[in-house]
């Protein structure tokens, strides 16, 4: 073996050696899964009081809690609730924490469900700018950045192009991000968006 290339910084190594790190990251995980918890039930009484039609049975669908380490690296936990994926045919409003760079509020639909949501969204469009939300422009759905070609602010587009966007694409996802320090706020934060969604949507 060469010693090259088994050698740590002196950092690295100070920060191996400190239990208490991992401790930290744990907890932090784990208050994490804690508060989605509680803001789901606020997603769920919202939806319950609010969904018709063929959205109703959407919040039968029991909320799922993941978590993972490496999304581009950095550790994630997602609630996804409402959530409905049956092959391509896609309704979540997703709610991300990805560690070190932001909450996310998402609402993604594909399929079916892409046509009856997209009707609704045209005319929000002006709200969802002002409440700062961005668009997809990528061809893949599953990226949850915000880097230039994943994501574009829906204030920095017409409302022309927008709905070209809406049209062209096999499905819609927006998506706003909040900064980790709103911690204490995150909550009514996203209880507001989300409300916000389930009106524009008309579900």
């Amino acid at each position: 073996m060469q010693q090259a290339k088994l050698r740590l910084s002196q950092r690295e190594i100070d920060i191996a050696t400190d239990r208490s790190l991992i401790l930290t990251k744990n907890r932090i995980i784990s208050g994490t899964t804690a508060l989605f918890q509680a803001v789901q039930q606020e997603y769920k009484q919202i939806f319950e009081t609010h969904a018709t039609g063929q959205y109703a049975a959407l919040g039968h669908n029991a909320y799922k809690i993941s978590r993972g380490e490496n999304y581009l690296g950095y550790p994630w936990v997602m609630l996804d609730y409402p959530r409905s994926f049956e092959k391509q045919n896609i309704f979540a409003i997703r709610t991300l924490f990805w560690w070190g760079h932001f909450f996310s509020l998402t609402l993604h639909v594909a399929g079916r469900w892409k046509p009856l949501t997209e009707a609704n969204l045209v005319p929000a469009i002006n709200e969802l700018k002002k409440r700062n939300f961005y668009l997809c422009i990528a061809s893949d759905q599953w990226q949850h950045h915000f880097e230039k070609e994943n994501y574009i602010n829906l204030k920095k587009k017409t409302e022309k192009s927008i709905t070209k966007i809406f049209s062209a694409g096999s499905f819609i996802k927006l998506s706003k991000k909040y900064p980790i320090k709103q911690w204490d706020f995150i909550a009514d934060k996203l209880v507001d968006d989300f409300k916000a969604l389930v009106r524009i949507t008309q579900i």
